[in-house]
């Protein structure tokens, strides 16, 4: 399923969280809106293993640093669960039975600081298999099961790829022609160079004009995030770097050298001109760019703000391109090499960020590494991101592990990427 940049549940399931707070009599809370938003398309009719998800994997990760008891998630949850069926007409299943599994809920919480991250979620992940439920959690790597030699990856730059030195590939087979030329980056690079034409006058700050903006927006099918209607009120937009789907296009077309700026305006250049005559070649060159090129997420601001550590975490792109092809098919998940890119931004800053939070910044690099190199990917038919229990995952498709091993085998070759062999032995070793 596409990103479609939007946080918070459904305008729809706004006044039913209203009516659930106003019965339930127990104040305010961020709790039953997240379990809806995390339920997503499928709520109200949520399924056991949804809550079972919530309860022992994102609420233990999402609220490790709050100060209330832990157990006042897990009533609220029962409670909402409650009101559901009642609002909705709605049979109740298992999932009243799992919020109300205190004892079960507390071992998940006790668990996360015992296990490391790749044990706990697999454990998870297991235990929704032998129940018979869907997971959204990616299977742990059989050769790896607990993480520990993702860290060795952890190289900056292109050598995090170059490093690999896989087989370089054949040509691309039909089906993978077939999913270029269809990749929605194609045609959203297609509306930026019509929107910029001949050139168009940007801000001060180098972003594109309201209406240019709003115009690239909906011609994506983004149109929606200008001026939202939130909650009954509506926030008008006040920059189009604030529009995510915009601020990517607009970076991605400049890293790509579709688009130049010039004098404060943004110009075609004579690759953009010729965008559309060859789609494969210029896929690869959308595939290059966002891999190696394309910084754009620390310069939007997210539902958070902005990170200190964007920029160090940038770097390992390529090679965090490297881990999802190594997974394949059982995908990423996001927060395993979040953990290793954790403690090298605590060493390199010597960062004192209390026990209680570490969890939430493994989210927040988890979200960032999805949003900065999974989500292009995604608009290139190359990969596909969820988010769920693991927070953010990821998957290359066949046409993206295609390109990442062409890539790698490219890099491997080019002297300006070429490791000493000292720097290559040490990292086999290493692995």
């Amino acid at each position: 399923m596409p990103h479609d940049f939007r946080f918070g549940p459904p305008d729809e399931f706004i006044d039913l969280l209203r009516r659930f707070r106003d019965s339930w009599g127990q104040g305010s809370s961020i709790t039953a809106s997240d379990f809806v938003e995390y339920s997503g398309q499928d709520y109200p009719h949520f399924t056991a293993g949804q809550t079972i998800e919530f309860l022992w994997a994102a609420a233990p990760l999402r609220y490790r640093g709050i100060p209330e008891p832990i157990d006042d998630i897990r009533r609220e949850i029962a409670a909402v669960v409650d009101f559901t069926a009642e609002e909705f007409g709605i049979a109740l299943d298992d999932s009243w039975k799992v919020a109300a599994d205190e004892a079960r809920f507390a071992d998940r919480w006790i668990a996360l600081h015992e296990s490391s991250l790749a044990v706990w979620l697999e454990e998870l992940r297991l235990e929704l298999a032998v129940l018979g439920f869907h997971s959204t959690i990616p299977a742990a790597d059989p050769s790896d099961p607990t993480g520990t030699r993702l860290a060795a990856q952890l190289v900056p730059g292109p050598l995090g790829l170059s490093l690999w030195s896989p087989p370089a590939p054949g040509e691309p087979d039909s089906d993978a022609v077939e999913v270029m030329r269809a990749s929605p980056a194609q045609s959203h690079m297609a509306a930026l160079l019509e929107v910029v034409g001949a050139g168009i006058k940007l801000t001060q700050k180098g972003n594109l004009r309201l209406a240019d903006g709003k115009t690239l927006a909906d011609a994506m099918g983004f149109g929606d995030l200008f001026d939202q209607n939130i909650g009954g009120r509506r926030f008008k937009t006040q920059s189009t770097s604030g529009i995510a789907p915009v601020e990517l296009v607009l970076r991605w077309g400049r890293a790509a050298g579709l688009v130049r700026v010039k004098h404060g305006s943004l110009l075609p250049t004579a690759r953009g001109r010729r965008l559309g005559q060859d789609p494969v070649a210029d896929w690869w060159l959308l595939f290059k760019s966002a891999v190696l090129k394309l910084r754009w997420a620390h310069t939007t601001p997210s539902e958070y703000g902005f990170w200190f550590w964007a920029k160090d975490v940038d770097q390992f792109m390529p090679a965090y391109l490297r881990m999802a092809a190594a997974a394949a098919e059982r995908g990423l998940a996001l927060l395993i090499p979040a953990e290793p890119t954790w403690l090298f931004i605590e060493e390199r800053w010597m960062v004192d960020v209390p026990p209680s939070r570490v969890y939430s910044e493994f989210s927040f690099i988890a979200h960032h590494i999805q949003l900065q190199l999974f989500v292009p990917l995604e608009m290139l038919g190359a990969a596909e991101t969820s988010e769920g229990a693991a927070s953010y995952s990821a998957r290359l498709t066949g046409t993206g592990a295609w390109a990442a091993r062409r890539l790698a085998a490219e890099l491997a070759t080019d002297p300006k990427f070429k490791a000493p062999d000292d720097v290559i032995e040490l990292y086999r070793n290493l692995e």
